[in-house]
C-alpha cells in the first residue's frame, strides 16, 4: 500500500446515494407545485362556470313584464334550461335550481394530477357555486 492511502475510507457511493436523494425530493417539490396549481384552477374554473351559467341563467326573464316596465320576473324553465345549456357547452356537470327572482347554479368537476398520480395521489374532485338574482334598475337605481 502507499503511505496516501493508508487508512483512506471508501466513499465513492456517497455522492450517488445524496444526488438521488436531492433529485427525488425536487421532483417531489415540483410535482406538488405543479399538481396543487393545477387544483386552483380547476377549483376557480368551476366557480368561473357557476358565475357565468347563473348570470346566463337569470337572464331568462318572463319577456312581456319586463317589457311592459313591470317587475321582471325569471321564468324558471327558461331559467334552469339556459343554466344547463351552458353547463354542457362549458363541458362540466351541475345543477340550476331557481327561487324567485334568485338562480342558484352548482358545478363539479374532477383534476387528476400529473405528477403526484405517479405516487398514488387520486383524482379530487371540485365544486363551484354562484347565486344571481334578476334585479331592476331605473336609471342606475335599483328599484
Amino acid at each position: 500500500m502507499s503511505p496516501g492511502r493508508r487508512g483512506a475510507v471508501n466513499d465513492g457511493g456517497a455522492v450517488t446515494v445524496f444526488a438521488v436523494t436531492a433529485a427525488s425530493i425536487l421532483v417531489m417539490f415540483v410535482g406538488v407545485a405543479v399538481d396543487l396549481s393545477g387544483s386552483v384552477h380547476a377549483m376557480q374554473r368551476a366557480q368561473d362556470v357557476a358565475r357565468q351559467a347563473a348570470r346566463s341563467a337569470a337572464e331568462a326573464a318572463h319577456a312581456p313584464s319586463a317589457i311592459r316596465g313591470a317587475a321582471a320576473t325569471v321564468d324558471p324553465a327558461r331559467a334552469v334550461q339556459a343554466g344547463q345549456a351552458y353547463l354542457t357547452a362549458a363541458g362540466m356537470s351541475g345543477s340550476v335550481s331557481v327561487n324567485g327572482d334568485a338562480v342558484s347554479v352548482q358545478t363539479t368537476t374532477s383534476y387528476t394530477p400529473v405528477i403526484l398520480s405517479l405516487i398514488g395521489v387520486g383524482t379530487r374532485t371540485v365544486s363551484g357555486s354562484s347565486t344571481a338574482r334578476l334585479e331592476r334598475a331605473l336609471r342606475g337605481v335599483q328599484q
